[in-house]
């Protein structure tokens, strides 16, 4: 069930009966014209109350002849009543006329709390909802009041309605879109009736809660997983002993997973259908997070080793460093990271719960083999051709001088950093 809350001073519009009042039924129209979210009616207190207080005449009749228990409510007209009729063409007797230009006469402040008061009372057995429908107490749950002491001597109190809401129900969904487009519109229009008036409505129900992270979840999806390539980025070249290029080589590729990871959930979502597609949620955004973690370990360790064969084999090329790298780790990367992931993971693929095979198994074997790809396919291939800077000679007189020798040029180059 969604409800619209008000806050303290939402009910505030409607003692005076006039423009504000209409304002209220204003957000009432908008919230109806929700069809395809909500399931009118919607059930508004005011509503019902109006109804109490329009059929004051014929409610007073049926008292008089012992066929109506409803509460005796005054007759006077209210300022909202005598202003329609002062904007149409029926002529105005002049004891009314006074009564419009002197609205404050009538006193709707001190009258209205007290009869919004007495109708929350009707009772649902009461002969007044039985017969005519107008069954106050449902209401007494969805009014706030305020009752305050404004005169020890006399005892007078001041009563008011501090908070209010109307109920309605939201339509069958059908999926995650329908879900999100519901709490977006109802947000919006109590958001676009909020602003500029001295009151608030908001829109609330228990699934809202749930709900609301998809206004925000690319945002902050995006937003997370930019700052955990920077937290890459930095722990690499820390422990690459200040290398930036095997940094950035590094933090390419787990972007690129990322990446892949994303086109990978495409094409299986576009495999297994509506209604197994893994969405963009809470728990694929942190699943995605892991693929940067994780990825990290698939490529680490081969930068590394590359790290230190140019440390140790100064005079060697990036293809030897790579050469290298592969030999001592790459048999290490696919069967004790790779095809170790890949039998833990195997034990989600017939978990009873679709939620596990579909954000944990599925995620989760996307990031084992896109790791294996670019941990032993890639990342050798970036180190080999960016791992370190190409070499040039110093002199150019001897490269000349070897090349009308033709021997092949054996260069002692600085490495530059």
């Amino acid at each position: 069930m969604s409800i619209l809350n008000g806050r303290p001073r939402l009910v505030k519009l409607v003692p005076r009966h006039g423009k504000q009042q209409g304002d209220l039924n204003i957000l009432l129209d908008e919230l109806s014209g929700l069809r395809e979210y909500i399931e009118l009616p919607i059930y508004s207190w005011l509503h019902t109350f109006n109804q109490w207080r329009q059929m004051r005449f014929f409610l007073q009749d049926k008292i008089d002849q012992g066929l109506c228990d409803c509460p005796i409510q005054p007759m006077d007209p209210f300022p909202y009543e005598l202003a329609d009729v002062v904007d149409s063409d029926v002529f105005l007797p002049a004891s009314l006329e006074h009564n419009v230009s002197a609205a404050a006469n009538v006193t709707p402040n001190a009258l209205f709390y007290p009869l919004v008061k007495k109708f929350t009372k009707i009772s649902i057995e009461s002969s007044c909802c039985q017969h005519f429908g107008l069954c106050g107490a449902q209401y007494e749950g969805d009014i706030v009041f305020n009752e305050t002491n404004i005169d020890e001597d006399s005892n007078a109190n001041s009563l008011t309605i501090t908070g209010s809401r109307m109920r309605f129900q939201l339509n069958a969904m059908r999926n995650q879109s329908i879900f999100v487009n519901s709490y977006y519109y109802l947000h919006d229009v109590t958001s676009a009736w909020s602003s500029g008036r001295a009151a608030t409505a908001f829109p609330y129900a228990l699934v809202f809660v749930f709900e609301e992270q998809y206004t925000y979840i690319q945002g902050v999806a995006l937003q997370s997983v930019l700052l955990a390539l920077a937290v890459v980025f930095a722990a690499v070249f820390v422990l690459m002993d200040g290398s930036s290029r095997l940094a950035a080589v590094v933090t390419f590729c787990v972007l690129s997973m990322a990446f892949s990871q994303l086109g990978f959930l495409f094409v299986w979502n576009l495999l297994a259908g509506p209604r197994a597609e893994t969405a963009i949620n809470a728990i694929s955004v942190v699943n995605l997070l892991a693929c940067i973690g994780l990825g990290v370990e698939f490529c680490v360790h081969m930068a590394h080793q590359f790290s230190l064969s140019r440390r140790r084999h100064v005079e060697s090329t990036s293809d030897d460093h790579t050469r290298y790298a592969l030999t001592n780790v790459g048999a290490s990367i696919f069967s004790g990271i790779t095809l170790t992931k890949f039998c833990g993971i195997g034990v989600l693929a017939f978990a009873p719960s679709m939620l596990f095979r579909v954000y944990f198994f599925r995620m989760y074997l996307g990031i084992v083999l896109l790791g294996c790809f670019h941990g032993l396919a890639l990342l050798p291939v970036l180190l080999s051709l960016l791992g370190q800077p190409q070499k040039y000679p110093n002199d150019l007189g001897s490269f000349l001088l070897s090349e009308e020798r033709g021997d092949k040029f054996e260069d002692e180059p600085d490495l530059l950093e």
